[in-house]
């Protein structure tokens, strides 16, 4: 227990501290939330005008906690109030990090099964303090679907345990006891083979289960291993219900299921039925809904959106968030491909060519990798610990792999601190409601004109737009820049900051045309400047707030002042 509870208390520390502070609100999670809402309010699992991005399982699963916590309701939002608006975003990044200690509890018991306890509690650990970890803060996909391809891997994992189970005993049954010094609880006597005394104890009541002993039966699947394996495979097919790429997991999962029973093709066909039906759902729906071909242009957009999202870029972005881990991860990869450690590889190589096929890929598209990282590095740890002591089994043996993780943990550590210390969010959640304010506040005049929400459209990010359409439920609001809806009002509010910015500059389209000229017949009533920009990015850790600068300055403009 002491194994399990020191990573999960370090874990807890690392990811449910300033949950609303830190990072910044990314516009993806706006749009995440939104969705969610929009599924706990009984609409159906995709938006009107969102595009097919991904498929729905990941605010279908965020939808149904919403639903059970009666969220955002629950929280008792006032129009205008700042505690209010921090409340509303305290419970998704609160759920975030509950996801991140189970997933922390889920790594420990995979590397555990697989390896041995002390890689799943230095694997355990490295994941609680890695730098990266402020990724799972987010509500990104990433992260959501994280449980669930871990869940399914402990499950392969745990798949054939009863065929091992009987194969072990029948060949004990194959030697006398005497021989195998096997006992019976004073059943059987000197001599006496194990199928003998067994088949008394069944007689006397003793053994209700027979089927167990029934070693004729080895090559028919257990309804327990059935249930493991179904429950695998209807995991990964709903990690792959989140996000299309964990498609590369396939490969993994299906090796260790292939490996545990036998190299059965019956187990692997039954395995797989699941993987492949359930994602099959999102095409399904968009065909059953007329939208197939929006559906395909949709999938194609979302694969090459930003072509300089390369597989370079991303891996430069991590080398500069969590150098220690990323090259200790890469050694150890190295060292797993020495070894033939297949776990690891396939963990590895089939997601590394999807991307570098793809070419699209940033930084936190690695979260899937980021266990594997750690039981790889946990490995090596190990192993070359072991070598430079020579295996003697004294005290340095098992204290030198420890002491390593000690000084990485302490390194992680202050890291995190660093990072968890900055509020980033200060200004993002005041121009919230600063704006929710004008809209409901009778008081509230620019120029001598009263303000009323029902006259007024509000374009702003999607950071922003879920709160003010599903929390405060105003009409009159643009679901994020690129929506194309035409403004029914007079008078409008844009809420610009930095992914404004960069919209414009990678957009070239009408839209952005639209944008400027909007943005020309407004003038500036509020400016909120939050703390990014008083950090030196160049310095580490700080790359990590550079990648959330978002919060840095929100400008509100009003076209009725």
């Amino acid at each position: 227990m002491v194994y399990l509870a020191i990573p999960l208390a370090l874990v807890a520390f690392t990811h449910l501290w300033n949950p609303i502070g830190f990072p910044t609100i990314h516009p993806d999670e706006g749009y995440y939330i939104g969705r969610s809402i929009h599924v706990s309010e009984g609409l159906g699992p995709k938006e009107d005008a969102a595009r097919y991005d991904h498929p729905y399982f990941g605010w279908l699963f965020l939808g149904s906690i919403f639903s059970i916590f009666n969220y955002p309701d629950s929280t008792n939002p006032t129009p205008g109030n700042v505690n209010s608006i921090e409340l509303i975003w305290l419970f998704p990044r609160v759920t975030m990090g509950i996801l991140a200690v189970v997933d922390t509890f889920l790594i420990y018991k995979i590397a555990e099964r697989r390896y041995n306890r002390n890689v799943a509690f230095i694997a355990a650990i490295l994941f609680a303090v890695t730098p990266l970890g402020w990724l799972f803060r987010r509500m990104y996909l990433d992260p959501i679907q994280l449980p669930f391809l871990l869940t399914s891997i402990l499950f392969a994992l745990y798949t054939g345990i009863r065929v091992k189970q009987k194969e072990s005993e029948e060949n004990l049954a194959a030697r006398p006891i005497e021989e195998n010094k096997m006992t019976g609880k004073g059943n059987e006597k000197k001599g006496q083979w194990p199928w003998q005394w067994q088949r008394k104890r069944q007689k006397q009541g003793q053994v209700k289960d027979q089927s167990y002993y029934n070693y004729s039966g080895l090559k028919s699947i257990s309804s327990q291993n059935l249930i493991l394996l179904l429950s695998s495979g209807i995991f990964l097919g709903l990690t792959i219900f989140t996000k299309v790429p964990a498609i590369t997991l396939i490969p993994l999962v299906g090796f260790i299921v292939f490996t545990n029973n036998k190299k059965s093709f019956k187990v692997l066909g039954l395995w797989i039925i699941p993987v492949i039906l359930i994602p099959l759902i999102w095409p399904i729906h968009a065909l059953s809904s007329g939208n197939m071909e929006f559906w395909f242009d949709d999938v194609i957009w979302q694969a090459t959106e930003r072509p300089e999202s390369s597989l370079d870029n991303s891996l430069r972005d991590l080398l500069r968030i969590d150098p220690v881990l990323i090259v200790l991860g890469s050694v150890s990869l190295i060292y797993a491909a020495i070894r033939k450690d297949f776990f690891v590889l396939l963990w590895t190589i089939p997601f590394i060519i999807f991307f570098y096929l793809v070419g699209r890929v940033t930084y936190n598209y690695w979260v899937p990798l980021l266990p594997v990282f750690c039981i790889a590095s946990s490995i090596f740890i190990v192993e070359i610990s072991r070598k430079i002591t020579g295996g003697t089994g004294k005290l340095i043996d098992r204290i030198l792999p420890f002491a390593v993780t000690l000084s990485i943990v302490i390194f992680g550590l202050i890291i995190n601190v660093m990072l968890l210390t900055a509020d980033l969010t200060s200004s993002q959640i005041q121009a919230a409601a600063y704006v929710q304010y004008q809209l409901n506040n009778p008081n509230a005049i620019e120029n001598g004109t009263p303000t009323a929400a029902n006259d007024v459209t509000i374009i702003s990010g999607p950071n922003y737009s879920w709160i003010f359409k599903y929390v405060f439920n105003e009409d009159n609001v643009l679901d994020n820049f690129r929506d194309r809806s035409s403004i029914d009002t007079e008078k409008y509010i844009m809420m610009t900051d930095p992914p404004y910015k960069t919209f414009l500059r990678r957009d070239n389209t009408d839209r952005s045309e639209r944008l400027e000229t909007l943005y020309d017949n407004t003038v500036s009533i509020a400016k909120f400047e939050g703390n990014a920009s008083s950090y030196d990015f160049d310095k580490y850790p700080y790359f990590s707030i550079r990648q959330g600068r978002s919060g840095s300055e929100v400008d509100i403009r009003s076209s009725y002042s």
